[in-house]
């Protein structure tokens, strides 16, 4: 089965790989019919770089660019992905941060990521849940992507400052289409 939608040039989008400590500048170019943006998912860093558009940026609008850098304190698998609209398509992709202090006593490491697919598009998708009665979800309504509806999701936000890197930014250039 063939189908259309946006990616980072691959399904998932290409890997990044990076070690616990590194500085990750990763330049998103829209080039979707729509604004986007990247939400760094799990992973522990700066406000202004955590994709969430309407709270910690505007969204990335079609034709235009952004540069995210942050420090990358913890290692673990990450993936990213974007919230700006329904996020049912291929803009999704992982990210490994790898502990500098393991010794890599392994022959192979390998991520798999998994994905269930919609044979019609999620705003199709979308109308479909809510004629069916699933609209909000029973969560107070709001938008899909951004709100927490009528959910309290307690605790507060607050700004952290990643330690500096000394060593060299890993460069990575990521391209909706």
């Amino acid at each position: 089965m063939r189908v259309q939608t946006w990616g980072y040039g691959s399904v998932p989008g290409p890997e990044i790989r990076v070690r616990a400590g590194d500085v990750l500048r990763a330049t998103l170019v829209n080039h979707l019919p729509d604004p986007t943006s990247i939400h760094w998912h799990g992973v522990a860093l700066r406000n202004d770089m955590d994709g969430m558009p309407g709270l910690t940026q505007q969204p990335v609008a079609p034709g235009a660019s952004f540069t995210y850098e942050f420090n990358v304190p913890d290692p673990g698998t990450y993936f990213f992905h974007p919230h700006v609209g329904l996020l049912d398509r291929a803009l999704y992709a992982p990210l490994v941060v790898e502990d500098p202090q393991d010794p890599g006593r392994y022959d192979v490491d390998t991520v798999i990521m998994l994905d269930d697919w919609l044979t019609n598009t999620p705003e199709e998708e979308f109308a479909r849940l809510k004629a069916s009665g699933m609209g909000g979800m029973g969560m107070g309504g709001g938008s899909p992507t951004t709100s927490a509806g009528g959910m309290d999701m307690g605790g507060a936000a607050t700004p952290t400052t990643a330690p500096e890197n000394t060593g060299p930014a890993i460069p990575v250039f990521l391209t909706g289409r």
